[in-house]
């Protein structure tokens, strides 16, 4: 008997040990929990602890810390961890609004709102290819706030890096590319005018890849197409006008958090007859939340422009009526889903 009384205890020990160390796989989901963690560690640039986290991330098969762990790095260490950020940043719908925007942005985690998504944007203009493929990526997988500021990194990109960004471009499935001519409704009509002016320049240069020729006649295409879209615009004296908010903007409000609990917010608004439910008009509001519609008197309805496979930001439709001679001023809230 005295054998067995003596490898009991150990027996004991290696059951418990072998617990512990299985723990955070078993544990429930706490994501918010350890993303706020690991991003205050980024804040106060503590790269180390941050590093100490990555057996643990990269087993956990939480991809929302997985994203989150290199943004993290590179908030921490710019210039060290810039490569990284870079290469493991989400190109897919799931990864940049679900998790990147949803569960990073829109909870304050990062130094200030979008800067993820403005820093991407940042080191493609300083000419990285793979940076500039993520932001051309990231515009067919994102919308609202996101798709606008990627959409504002890209005219820049455009501007100081044409021939890298043609390049780049020419190796997306034509499908992609297609996705990325929204953004060209968007800018402002000297901005189309200065691209088209480049482009020529760039065309009637001696020795033009075939490629590249073929990238110039496609984006000149979507310039025309932007512009005609800019000369059709309705111009009338009365319409709606207004803002969009979104909240809450953080799951729990701490003592002396004196964030507001709601911010502009960029998004489509579908603008729909109160009489039939059809739709009759869609507007952009701005990076401020603001929009501006002209349309004649009548009676409509207002709503955000809902993505397939996606409850929130949500919102209740809103009946609006216009007169003539006048803009009817309109706040729209959206629901975030942050709890």
């Amino acid at each position: 008997m005295r054998p067995a009384l003596l490898f009991l205890p150990i027996l004991l020990l290696a059951s418990g040990s072998a617990r512990e160390g299985s723990a955070p796989l078993a544990a429930e989901d706490n994501t918010p929990a350890r993303l706020a963690a690991m991003f205050e560690h980024a804040k106060r640039h503590e790269t180390a602890e941050i590093l100490r986290l990555r057996p643990a991330v990269a087993r956990s098969g939480d991809r929302a810390w997985q994203i989150g762990y290199w943004v993290a790095l590179y908030i921490s260490s710019p210039e060290k961890y810039e490569p990284d950020f870079v290469e493991h940043f989400p190109a897919d719908a799931d990864g940049i609004m679900r998790i990147l925007y949803d569960q990073i942005e829109l909870a304050n985690l990062t130094p200030e709102f979008l800067f993820s998504f403005e820093a991407l944007g940042r080191i493609g203009e300083q000419g990285n290819r793979r940076a500039i493929r993520k932001v051309l990526e990231g515009v067919g997988s994102s919308d609202g706030a996101v798709s606008e500021s990627l959409c504002d990194s890209l005219s820049r990109i455009f501007e100081k890096q044409l021939e890298k960004t043609l390049a780049v471009l020419g190796t997306l499935p034509a499908e992609r590319r297609k996705e990325i001519s929204v953004c060209f409704t968007a800018w402002d009509p000297e901005g189309l005018q200065h691209l088209e002016s480049s482009l020529s320049a760039l065309k009637d240069r001696t020795g033009a890849a075939p490629e590249q020729r073929a990238r110039i006649r496609e984006i000149s295409g979507w310039i025309g197409a932007a512009e005609a879209s800019q000369r059709a615009t309705p111009q009338a004296d009365a319409g709606i006008e207004g803002i969009v908010l979104i909240g809450p903007t953080r799951p729990t409000v701490r003592v002396g958090d004196d964030r507001p609990d709601e911010v502009p917010y960029p998004t489509t608004l579908q603008v729909l007859g109160a009489a039939d439910g059809n739709e009759v008009a869609r507007v952009e509001s701005g990076a401020d939340g603001k929009f501006r519609i002209a349309l004649p008197p009548g009676e409509y309805l207002l709503q955000p422009v809902q993505l397939p496979g996606r409850r929130y930001p949500n919102a209740t439709e809103v009946t609006v009526r216009v007169v003539a001679g006048k803009y009817a001023q309109l706040t729209v809230h959206l629901d975030s889903g942050l709890r």
